[in-house]
């Protein structure tokens, strides 16, 4: 006879951590591989997994799952609460699983494939605060439907991830991107972001800009800034693109574009002492910016200015900027 202790026991065990390896593996019956990434950001995740045909085990996640199908999941059965459908899942549908919502599937295609990004319930309600409720902030159980935003954002987090010059502050504003298109799309509560069409104050933005130049050579997050200005996330970098008319990541990126540049020209450092002088997690990562920003390589400018300093020698003068 199960008892209501032995219920209460069983929710509490499926209650899954999608950041630990072992508790993705849980309700998965035939797995071929599952692979957590560390993403370094504070409540939010990215799990790629792959598993044969089969019945899954009864579960709800602790985090916002929100899947992305790889391949195409004919005849499968998903329930969701109290809610049971058939999907014809295509490659990049999207299924919302929100936290402590009991999920169940039985998968009949042969071999299933998808990414699974991850999100704490506090990180939604950090950036509806401003708005909403946040204790009425609920994302609605969602079966297999097409999003292409969702199937983008996931697939450039992965390839950011797998990268060996993986950019934390891109994957942040990409999760930052990816919560308030679940907001406004996938949120019981109505999200109407305020119009702010003056961005920030002069003031703020003096503020942002110093902080960012003043800490190009160090990890910058989002949070971080905007903690500063009191304001959410969210809302940092919505103001901070009306204000500039870039996002804040492309701003930083160009800033520590512009200080290898200098460094180039002023110093005797090394093209790796440089990358990381600036922040760039390697000196692949930062002649990748550099040749977008620049146009060529850092190498290749460094040695422009190497002729143009013999040059000056000879004749005087500047003939390279």
């Amino acid at each position: 006879m199960i008892t209501k202790d032995k219920i209460k026991m069983y929710n509490h065990l499926s209650l899954l951590d999608l950041t630990q390896e072992e508790d993705c593996l849980k309700p998965i019956a035939n797995n071929l591989f599952t692979k957590v990434y560390p993403t370094g950001l504070t409540g939010c995740g990215l799990v790629h997994t792959s598993y044969l045909a089969g019945e899954h085990r009864e579960h709800s996640f602790r985090q916002h799952g929100i899947v992305v199908h790889l391949k195409p999941e004919q005849n499968s059965l998903r329930r969701l609460g109290g809610s049971l459908q058939k999907e014809d899942a295509d490659v990049g549908d999207i299924a919302i699983i929100p936290t402590k919502i009991n999920h169940w599937q039985k998968v009949e295609t042969e071999v299933a494939e998808n990414i699974i990004l991850t999100i704490e319930p506090e990180v939604i309600s950090s950036i509806a605060h401003e708005v909403i409720d946040p204790d009425r902030v609920e994302l609605i159980p969602t079966f297999a439907k097409s999003d292409p935003l969702i199937q983008h954002l996931a697939i450039d987090l992965k390839a950011n991830l797998d990268s060996n010059n993986c950019d934390r502050l891109y994957a942040e504003s990409l999760f930052n991107l990816l919560s308030t298109h679940l907001l406004r799309h996938y949120a019981s509560s109505q999200f109407m972001p305020k119009d702010h069409n003056d961005g920030l104050s002069t003031y703020k933005l003096k503020l942002a800009k110093n902080y960012i130049n003043d800490n190009l050579e160090y990890p910058i997050k989002l949070n971080d800034i905007a903690s500063l200005l009191g304001i959410s996330q969210f809302y940092f970098s919505h103001l901070f693109k009306k204000s500039t008319g870039i996002a804040p990541y492309k701003y930083v990126i160009q800033q520590r574009v512009a200080k290898a540049k200098n460094l180039i020209k002023d110093s005797n450092l090394s093209l790796i002492e440089i990358a990381y002088e600036c922040g760039f997690s390697s000196q692949s990562q930062m002649t990748q910016h550099f040749r977008k920003y620049i146009g060529i390589t850092p190498k290749v400018y460094q040695i422009r200015v190497e002729k143009n300093k013999c040059l000056n020698q000879l004749i005087g003068g500047n003939k390279f900027s």
